[in-house]
Formats: structure tokens, C-alpha cells, sequence
């Protein structure tokens, strides 16, 4: 299953899939407080993905086996994750990190899963976002800043959503369900003019 992001609605929760890859699987094994350079695996029920860029760190204490990994990448305009090679800056439950290829190849208001249970994922910069009232079609929303990475359009850089209060997604939430998304489908460059200014990195 690919990572998500639990929403409240009222007295109902929601779970609303991003990402262009799988979950990761992490947890704490107990350790000595060392830090490692490490690879992380994320599993989905069609493919199997691992992260090759991050940390881990291990602690003292107990907990599952695996480690805990935290890549910081930017979603807009990523420079910390191997693009070329196929990775893709996605949200995961503990931010944004690096998911590797080479399935993450959707582009901008192409067709995706948005609960994450099959493949292909969205290309960097994009994350998948149910597009119909029942939540089980999906697009590829692009990652914004400013309206101008959404094409200029007023408005069409939506800041609700992403997963960040300062990272944007293009397009706008359907009046009557806010988890399902309208894309920007035309105009949207393949640079964004923002240069991904508007993601800090957390502390």
C-alpha cells in the first residue's frame, strides 16, 4: 500500500493515498543511536520499491525490525532525489521522500491509482489525486508554489491539500468533497517558474 495521509472530515476519517510510489515500511529495531546511510524498502500488493538515498537511524529501545527513514525532498523542483534514475519526491506519512523507479512515469493529468495498490505511480513532481466522487479514479496533479508553476491561471495553485501548508497542488477541490481534486490539464510547465521556493525543508 502506498503511503497516506489520514484526514479528518467531521466525525469521519478519511485516508487519502499520495504518492508515486509504495509506503514506506519503517520502524524502529532498537540500537545504539548510531546513524547509517541505509536503503529503505517499500512494499506495495504489486510492487516492491526501495529508497536509495537517506537515514537511518537507530535508537535505543525497542520496536519493529526495519529502520526509520526520513528523506527531505522537494516536491516541486527535487534536487535531492536520482530523477534521472528514475526516483520521484513524493509525500509519505512523514513528509516528502525519495521513491524509486522505475514505475513512477505518469505525467501531468495521466491516469493513476489513487489508492496506491497498483502501478505506474506519477513522475516527480506529481501525486496521485481522486478525481471522481468515489475516490477510486485518479490523476496526476502537478506540485505547485505559485499559480505560475500551474500555468498563471489565478487561483489554480491550491494549497489545501499536499500534505504541506507552503506546497501547493494545481488544480481546485470539488465543492462538494474537498479530497477530490479538478487538475490543471493544459498550460502546466515542465520547469516550475517557482523553482520550489516555497518548500522548506522541516526541522
Amino acid at each position: 500500500m502506498r503511503a497516506s495521509l489520514i484526514l479528518g472530515v467531521g466525525a469521519a476519517s478519511i485516508a487519502m493515498a499520495f504518492g508515486c510510489g509504495n509506503s514506506s515500511g519503517t520502524g524502529g529495531s532498537g540500537g545504539t543511536g548510531t546513524t547509517a546511510t541505509s536503503s529503505t524498502s517499500k512494499s506495495s500488493s504489486s510492487s516492491s520499491k526501495s529508497s536509495t538515498t537517506g537515514t537511518t537511524t537507530s535508537g535505543s529501545g525497542t520496536g519493529g525490525a526495519g529502520g526509520g527513514t526520513v528523506v527531505n525532498c522537494n516536491p516541486v523542483k527535487d534536487t535531492e532525489c536520482d530523477v534521472a534514475g528514475g526516483e520521484g519526491c513524493d509525500y509519505d506519512t512523514t513528509g516528502f521522500i525519495c521513491y524509486l523507479g522505475p514505475d513512477n512515469t505518469v505525467d501531468n493529468c495521466g491516469a493513476c491509482d489513487p489508492t496506491g495498490a497498483t502501478t505506474p505511480f506519477c513522475k516527480d513532481g506529481y501525486t496521485c489525486m481522486p478525481v471522481d466522487a468515489g475516490m477510486t479514479m485518479g490523476k496526476c496533479i502537478r506540485f505547485c508554489c505559485t499559480d505560475a508553476d500551474c500555468g498563471g491561471t489565478a487561483g489554480s495553485c491550491n494549497k489545501a491539500l499536499s500534505g504541506d501548508p507552503n506546497v501547493g497542488l494545481c488544480g481546485a477541490p470539488d465543492p462538494t468533497n474537498k479530497f477530490v481534486m479538478t487538475p490543471v490539464c493544459s498550460g502546466v510547465p515542465a520547469t516550475p517558474p517557482s523553482n520550489g521556493s516555497c518548500y522548506t525543508t522541516p526541522p
